[in-house]
């Protein structure tokens, strides 16, 4: 862990779950405390939408997010085993993770990660998402830092739901509707990478820097991107 305690660390992600209304935008954040606080080279999210398909809602990287997709399209890997069986998994090593998901194992490793952790995200007793850490060393979580993540994604979850009257349609409404967040914030990072030149992680720090100057939410400075390159729209 780094040199917050745990208790500060989800002070910090309870805070900005109180002080932003855009759920997209309180992912990306909580997601990137989750990593400082897990010392996790990148973290990711799995929601499961309300045709029962898995889609990628939020990671801090775009190795993350690869990483989450090739497990859905080959039904296989990490977050597939939390969502089966309803409970945490772990490896701890390279040698682990090739062994429990041989192909799907070894994309992982040749991405440059040495362990896995994943946690299911929880709603009134049903599992509806998976948060996964990703360490290019090799390393086991210690019970504290296991309970940490655990606590993260319930956050998450808390941040998705909002409030405990929602059915479970209304569930995977705010799921779909997280899921066209992430879709805008996509977009305008492909806008921003191709007009101005930059990574995707150069992309998403523009974005993140332009939310924060403006003091707008992630969504909506996506969404005045997106509307600065329609037709008859000045480039901004």
């Amino acid at each position: 862990m780094t040199s917050k305690t745990a208790a500060q660390s989800l002070a910090d992600a309870m805070a900005i779950c109180v002080s932003v209304d855009d759920v997209a935008g309180v992912l990306v954040a909580l997601l990137d405390e989750c990593a400082s606080a897990l010392s996790a080279d990148t973290v990711g999210v799995l929601v499961t939408t309300d045709h029962g398909e898995l889609e990628l809602l939020s990671s801090t990287s775009h190795d993350a997010a690869h990483l989450e997709l090739f497990q859905i399209q080959q039904n296989r890997g990490p977050c597939l085993e939390v969502l089966s069986t309803d409970d945490e998994i772990a490896a701890a090593s390279a040698e682990e993770i090739v062994r429990r998901w041989d192909d799907v194992g070894q994309v992982v490793v040749d991405a440059g990660f040495h362990s896995v952790h994943a946690v299911p995200m929880r709603w009134h007793g049903e599992t509806f998402g998976v948060l996964s850490t990703f360490a290019t060393v090799e390393r086991s979580l210690s019970a504290e830092e296991a309970r940490l993540q655990q606590a993260f994604a319930n956050v998450a979850s808390l941040a998705i739901v909002t409030t405990s009257q929602f059915t479970s349609a209304e569930l995977r409404e705010r799921v779909e509707a997280a899921l066209l967040g992430r879709e805008v914030i996509e977009q305008a990072k492909g806008v921003l990478r191709y007009r101005e030149g930059l990574s995707y992680a150069a992309a998403y720090g523009d974005l993140l820097g332009r939310a924060q100057r403006a003091g707008h939410s992630l969504t909506e400075v996506a969404e005045d991107i997106l509307r600065s390159v329609q037709p008859g729209s000045a480039a901004r």
